[in-house]
């Protein structure tokens, strides 16, 4: 728990409600253009590019499981051999191989299965299974396809994207909410703590049934102990509350 630094904004409650908090409910609100335009532009950004990797993968999920299942059907197996293999630790997580079908040499390259990483060297025999109508699809044969896998960074970034989208949407929703029909009460600051951005203040009040309810939010502004502020919040769900202003959101007189 901090000590005082404003003493002026501590005892009793004498600063006059903003004029803007006397509007009626709903108030009309506007979007910061700071913070508030910022999130609204990474919830686009993250919905948006998260949305377009995530159909990428499982459009070529799509046609890699109707490769898989040609080959399987109508496929032939010739023996290859490995060229090359890319990884780490005699464990490769790729290899690209050629074989040979009908006097033509055709190349190939093949992610290894997270589950299934073994040893293999350049030179080394590999066994490939392709279709003779169009030999440049194949895919070595003893290494099944699975989801695991095909996963690459890029789809982990893709549902990670939509979460963080989905969280900065429920964010601004929240604050607009709150600008628009949060009730107003004096709150009393309890402890300011700093942390990263500024200071995580924890406060309590009042609501209009006369329940205490504790809250807190992050405020640019340092508090002490016992100030007085300024909170919105819903009056169904008064645990649904922040110090006024509101980072995203501003109440038009």
């Amino acid at each position: 728990m901090t000590e005082e630094k404003n003493p002026e904004r501590s005892g009793d409650f004498t600063e006059a409600r903003p004029t803007e908090l006397s509007a009626p409910v709903p108030r009309k609100v506007r979007m910061d253009t700071s913070g508030g335009r910022f999130l609204f532009v990474t919830v686009l950004f993250c919905f948006a590019w998260g949305t377009a990797i995530l159909a990428f993968h499982v459009y070529r999920a799509i046609g890699e499981t109707r490769e898989r299942d040609t080959l399987r059907r109508d496929g032939r197996e010739a023996a290859g051999t490995v060229i090359s293999e890319a990884g780490h630790r005699g464990a490769p997580a790729s290899v690209s191989y050629a074989f040979s079908f009908d006097g033509v040499t055709y190349l190939g390259k093949a992610e290894m299965p997270v589950f299934r990483r073994m040893i293999i060297r350049k030179s080394d025999p590999i066994t490939i299974l392709f279709l003779p109508s169009n030999p440049a699809i194949n895919h070595p044969e003893p290494w099944e396809w699975t989801a695991l896998g095909e996963i690459d960074m890029a789809e982990i970034l893709a549902p990670f994207l939509i979460a963080m989208g989905c969280i900065a949407l429920m964010l601004v929703v929240r604050d607009r909410k709150l600008a628009r029909e949060g009730k107003v009460a004096k709150g009393v600051v309890v402890q300011s703590t700093p942390d990263k951005t500024g200071f995580r203040l924890t406060y309590e009040f009042h609501t209009d049934d006369g329940a205490v309810v504790t809250g807190s939010c992050d405020s640019t502004e340092e508090y002490g102990k016992g100030a007085n502020i300024w909170v919105l919040y819903l009056p169904k769900r008064p645990r649904r509350n922040h110090s006024y202003p509101l980072d995203l959101f501003s109440i038009i007189e």
